[in-house]
């Protein structure tokens, strides 16, 4: 064969090979509509503020949607009311490129008025729909965060907003007029002990980190919060930038100068207002971090945090840490 032949004969056979391979390796890995199959890094928040419906996406969502008259948005939650005949929500995530495998888990924070009743409502992540029983979650009267395994669930592909395949969504099933609560929903692979919402870490100006004000009697010093009880009448307030609903705990950092007369001072969340001393706080000259039961905070309401002078006469209260915390409760199935 003459060498010319040769020679076009491989370029031939080189030029096709790279077309064969080009087109075997530019497609998405098993069929990924992100062009990945390993879990990704990064969270990606739904939302934990549902305080607007928006079809354009807001924090990570689109929507709610749904029947009419069964939901509502309401203190940062959506609320759900199973009575509405043929009830169902939807709502669709801003990330479109979400594949089955890249988040394993989902946080969500729940509550419900009655929980034998809700607990045949069906709640869905992608093409994986089941009641809370079947998800392994016991539903409760106070907020809860579960965390859940989307895989184990049986998920391999989020919604298609094109053929109105929401990616998450309530459904009222067998539940007869149980209202349930949604506060946060969060994509993880590697689910937290806790969601924690910082609204002080270092209180060096009004109106910083996750809070409004103080408002009162008190001075900035040091990045502390610090109260004088010896003013008549001495009160100092606060609000917080974000939904302080479905957190269960309040964890504190504080000292003072005069520990046995500061004690007799009321600290004040929603519409739970009591002493030092009654919220079990054992107070010292040095700052002490302390974690509070918010379990009987059901109306947040009015003022959502307050320091007073209470029965306190001239201690100094020196507030260096504010964080609300909800526990995660890792859902296993039986």
């Amino acid at each position: 064969m003459p060498k010319k032949s040769i020679f076009f004969f491989c370029l031939v056979f080189l030029v096709c090979s790279l077309l064969v391979t080009g087109c075997f390796s530019s497609g998405k890995d098993n069929g990924d509509q992100n062009g990945t199959t390993a879990p990704v890094d990064e969270d990606f928040l739904v939302g934990e503020e549902f305080a607007e419906i928006n079809e354009e996406g807001v924090e990570g969502y689109r929507g709610p949607w749904g029947a009419e008259g069964c939901f509502t948005l309401e203190d940062g939650a959506v609320v759900f009311d199973t009575s509405v005949p043929d009830a169902y929500i939807t709502m669709d995530f801003t990330n479109d490129d979400l594949a089955g495998t890249d988040y394993q888990y989902a946080v969500v924070t729940l509550k419900t008025d009655k929980p034998e009743d809700a607990k045949n409502a069906h709640m869905k992540f992608g093409n994986t729909g089941r009641s809370f029983t079947d998800w392994g979650i016991e539903l409760s009267d106070t907020y809860t965060t579960y965390a859940v395994d989307l895989w184990a669930n049986g998920l391999t592909d989020w919604g298609d907003a094109g053929n109105y395949e929401p990616d998450f969504a309530l459904n009222k099933v067998g539940a007869i007029d149980a209202v349930v609560y949604v506060s946060r929903i969060l994509l993880t692979n590697d689910p937290p002990e806790y969601i924690e919402y910082v609204v002080g870490e270092e209180f060096s100006a009004v109106d910083g980190e996750g809070y409004w004000g103080p408002y009162g009697n008190f001075v900035l010093e040091d990045g502390a919060l610090v109260f004088d009880t010896g003013i008549a009448d001495a009160y100092i307030t606060m609000n917080f930038k974000k939904s302080p609903y479905g957190y269960q705990y309040a964890v504190v950092a504080l000292k003072t100068d005069n520990p046995e007369d500061a004690a007799g001072a009321t600290m004040t969340f929603g519409n739970v207002g009591q002493t030092f001393a009654q919220w079990g706080m054992d107070l010292s000259e040095d700052y002490t971090v302390c974690e509070l039961d918010l379990a009987e905070v059901t109306d947040w309401s009015g003022l959502e945090f307050a320091v007073n002078k209470g029965e306190a006469e001239a201690a100094v209260v020196y507030l260096d840490k504010l964080v609300l915390r909800s526990l995660v409760e890792t859902v296993a199935l039986d």
